[in-house]
């Protein structure tokens, strides 16, 4: 059985706020409340704006140039050179040609083989669909996003929320709240060396 890893991308595997914000700073928008996930929010400005900036900065070459998050760089090539797994993406990055193309090569060049397949979905949809594919196997299922964390433990999955400013205030109800990478390297790292009688 292939063993894989559901995860999402921005602010799990990579640092998508920070190049965001260097990005609305050349534009002449400061961070005005770390607390928020929401753009509009986070820089005080209108949704319109927000949405606008987003795009355009999704849509940029600089999405390849993104840096990895939380330890990912060293840890995801660890659970798939000691232990095989491959990751699964799923992203509401967008679905343009150039935002697929940009974020693949952003992944790749941190990550290698370890990614197995990259879904892009745009910033509306839901994950509940991609989620759905892969429903009944056991699989771990990592977010910064408190919604898509919950959608991923309704639906059975082992799931992680990559601890952040913004999400400090979810009650940490059907997920497990982590750190960094080496948290889920552990977490795999006991299940594989566990007796089979004790992995659940």
């Amino acid at each position: 059985m292939t063993k894989t890893i559901l995860t999402d991308v921005d602010g799990v595997l990579v640092n998508w706020n920070q190049g965001f914000e260097d990005f609305a700073q050349s534009k002449g928008f400061k961070v005005v409340d770390n607390r928020s996930y929401y753009l509009d929010k986070r820089f005080g400005i209108d949704t319109s704006t927000s949405e606008k900036l987003r795009e355009e900065f999704c849509n940029s070459y600089k999405l390849k140039f993104l840096e990895p998050l939380k330890k990912s760089e060293i840890f995801v090539k660890k659970l798939y050179k000691e232990f095989g797994y491959r990751f699964i993406c799923i992203t509401k990055i967008g679905k343009s040609k150039e935002i697929e193309d940009n974020r693949t090569n952003n992944l790749l060049g941190i990550f290698s083989t370890a990614i197995q397949d990259l879904i892009c979905l745009d910033s509306t949809e839901s994950k509940r669909e991609s989620l759905f594919r892969f429903a009944g196997d056991f699989n771990v299922w990592i977010e910064d996003h408190i919604g898509n964390a919950q959608l991923g433990a309704s639906m059975g999955f082992k799931t992680f929320l990559m601890d952040h400013e913004y999400n400090k205030t979810a009650k940490d109800i059907g997920f497990t709240r982590i750190n960094d990478w080496e948290d889920i390297y552990k977490y795999i790292k006991n299940l594989e060396e566990s007796p089979p009688s004790q992995i659940h």
